[in-house]
């Protein structure tokens, strides 16, 4: 019994001599691997969707194109009708000019309400063209800073989690060297133990030698 208790504490005592710090339990290793496989997820649905919004942009481009060219067709068929009413009213001018230098000091206030209410449709089409430019102008604006925010922001996104992922591979990398060395180390422990075993086996095969010649010689 003695060479085994030996045995056992010299067991005992070389397992408490291995530092704790070299022992990397695989829950820890697990916790990291899964964070990392959830984050490669994450990034391919941020992607997936900044794919389906970046269309849905473009989509929204587009009808906002086709809503200005409709809009310009809108507008240069007005200037064509308004010029072509600007020609009629000049030519109505020019015969009311043409009646106003033959009656002379005749004049008509119908003529110069017919100037004025010309003067005032004119003015209001011009205001109304230029405002419709305007709001044009806006709306193309404001759907192109639309677009570069959400790239910016999707960039943004995706480079944070890029940068966490390769953090998370050097610490993946970092426990698999861990995990080699403790490898190496469970292994050396597990030879010493063997070796330990053989010897008790060896013991004790002398000790019941012993025991049986001294048997024999009683």
């Amino acid at each position: 019994m003695k060479p085994f208790l030996k045995f056992y504490f010299l067991f005992v005592l070389t397992l408490n001599s291995v530092s704790a710090d070299v022992f990397y339990y695989p829950w820890e290793y697990n916790k990291v691997y899964n964070e990392k496989i959830t984050l490669e997820i994450e990034l391919d649905s941020l992607r997936t969707r900044y794919r389906n919004e970046t269309e849905n942009s473009k989509k929204e481009r587009l009808e906002f194109d086709s809503k200005i060219r409709s809009l310009e067709e809108l507008l240069s068929r007005e200037k064509e009708f308004r010029a072509k009413d600007n020609d009629l009213n000049i030519e109505k001018i020019k015969v009311l000019e043409n009646q106003i230098a033959v009656l002379k000091t005749k004049s008509s206030n119908k003529e110069k309400e017919l100037i004025d209410e010309n003067e005032k449709q004119s003015k209001k089409f011009r205001d109304l063209i230029d405002g419709l430019k305007e709001d044009l102008e806006r709306e193309r604006e404001n759907c192109q800073k639309k677009t570069e925010a959400l790239q910016k922001e999707y960039e943004r996104k995706i480079s944070d989690l890029e940068s966490r992922i390769l953090v998370l591979n050097d610490e993946i990398s970092k426990l698999k060297h861990l995990s080699e060395n403790q490898k190496k180390e469970l292994d050396r422990l597990s030879d010493q133990a063997n070796e330990l075993e053989n010897k008790l086996t060896d013991e004790i095969k002398k000790d019941r030698s012993v025991s049986n010649d001294f048997t024999t010689d009683l």
